[in-house]
């Protein structure tokens, strides 16, 4: 499921329908926007505000936001275990940015990211 939770008002049926249809030993993997992506935040701090765009994490079409956490949360509440998160499509930082992430990395760990991936088996 690769950007397809989000575009979804309601996510719990679609994923209450993959883990009926997964095999006991398969996996979902799916990826989703990252909503902490450094830009975003940095727009978001900046204009204390955020505007719907033609493309991109803040994509018209999207109807819900997802950090990892979230995300693994949502995945739990509906059946699965989650087995792994990986951040995916990093921009190349600037040099300042690399010091804030490596000196804090609990509070940057995901900035970096524009997407992140998820692999997850029923539980």
């Amino acid at each position: 499921m690769n950007d397809v939770l989000e575009h979804m008002p309601w996510p719990e049926p679609a994923l209450a329908k993959v883990r009926r249809i997964l095999q006991p030993d398969g996996r979902l993997v799916l990826s989703l926007p990252n909503v902490q992506f450094l830009l975003n935040v940095l727009d978001l701090v900046k204009h204390n505000e955020w505007e719907y765009q033609d493309s991109g994490i803040l994509d018209r079409t999207h109807f819900r936001f997802y950090t990892t956490k979230s995300a693994a949360r949502l995945l739990e509440r509906n059946g699965f275990q989650v087995e792994a998160i990986v951040g995916i499509n990093a921009m190349r930082p600037k040099w300042y940015y690399r010091v804030a992430f490596w000196l804090a990395p609990r509070y940057f760990r995901w900035m970096p990211y524009f997407q992140f991936a998820l692999v997850a088996r029923p539980s």
